[in-house]
């Protein structure tokens, strides 16, 4: 697993995040919904790099068109070309050792439960890939739409600006793994990429990646746990879209003893409670999936948005109303 631990840390490497942040999340100027504490640094702005169109891959390579795009374009010696068609050649390289991994544990047990549902194609899972990011990139000005300003305590957990680098390190790695699920089992996508998390061990190197973002400490394995939530109880997720058939209950993750290490869970006199900041933060970490599925229509829906918003204003009410009580959780039905 070597091989596959060190693709995923470069594609999370500085040079390859810093390459997705859009311009437009680098922004120097406060917000009006953003307080001072949370203004970016302008010492880490970086530049704006478009995302070359696809086109028609070389025969003879038989390369994904995005990829062929990238090193064989006129522009090619442009520093942001040449750095997304390197992240593209990596990511390549990554979804060849998933096939790879994927193969051998076949071998190993042919009952396992990695067994994809569909034959595994590298090809389309880096143009996925490339599509996706693209998407990714949107997030910052979706984000800016919300009515409300996104809590101090929250700010670090969506990709949202040049200075919140290990988010968007976390959000590639989502978008990473949710796509090699896509691939792999197109009807329950969440739950394969899950399995690959675990089967392929991948909760170290990206932990080691996001540190590297700025997620020091504790702070590094709560980023890899959380995106494993995301995977593990994706039926808690925001209600937009909410597809049908999703392997997890929606509080399933209530018997989840790292969730509740995610939440703070504690117990006093025999009540258990969760930490609020804590709890605030996972809300806003599910918020990407649904802010993903929003973003993929080049024209936003504002209703969508409104939503959104609304529920995840709903469940933090819900979850003061009830003292931030672990019971209470359970009495309101699905507040995560």
């Amino acid at each position: 697993m070597r091989p596959l631990h060190e693709h995923l840390t470069r594609l999370l490497s500085l040079r390859f995040v810093s390459t997705i942040v859009p311009k437009v999340s680098a922004d120097t100027k406060p917000s009006a919904k953003v307080s001072a504490a949370e203004t970016i640094s302008p010492k880490k702005v970086v530049k704006d790099v478009s995302l070359p169109p696809t086109t028609k891959a070389s025969a003879k390579k038989q390369q994904p068109p995005s990829l062929a795009a990238a090193k064989d374009s006129k522009t090619a010696t442009s520093p942001s070309t040449v750095e997304w068609g390197e992240l593209l050649d990596r990511a390549e390289s990554f979804y060849k050792d998933i096939e790879h991994f994927i193969a051998t544990e076949m071998q190993r047990s042919p009952a396992s439960e990695l067994r994809p549902t569909r034959a595994w194609d590298t090809h389309a899972a880096v143009e996925m890939l490339r599509k996706r990011v693209e998407e990714l990139r949107r997030i910052p000005a979706l984000v800016k739409k919300f009515e409300t300003a996104t809590p101090k305590h929250c700010a670090n957990m969506l990709p949202t600006g040049s200075a919140e680098l290990s988010a968007w390190g976390a959000a590639l790695a989502w978008t990473i793994l949710e796509v090699a699920g896509r691939i792999a089992s197109p009807e329950d996508p969440e739950h394969y990429s899950m399995l690959l998390f675990d089967h392929a061990r991948l909760r170290q190197p990206i932990a080691d990646a996001v540190e590297k973002l700025g997620a020091h400490g504790e702070d590094r394995w709560r980023a890899a746990a959380r995106l494993r939530f995301a995977f593990a109880h994706a039926a808690s997720a925001h209600k937009i879209r909410q597809a049908h058939g999703r392997s997890s209950a929606p509080l399933s993750w209530l018997h989840d003893p790292e969730v509740a290490w995610l939440i703070g869970s504690n117990e006093h006199e025999g009540v258990r409670y969760f930490n609020k900041e804590q709890f605030e933060q996972l809300l806003w970490w599910m918020a990407l999936p649904p802010l993903m599925e929003i973003a993929e229509e080049e024209q936003p829906d504002a209703k969508e948005l409104q939503e959104l918003e609304r529920d995840m204003d709903l469940r933090c009410k819900l979850a003061a109303a009830g003292g931030y009580r672990m019971e209470a959780l359970l009495e309101s039905g699905n507040v995560l």
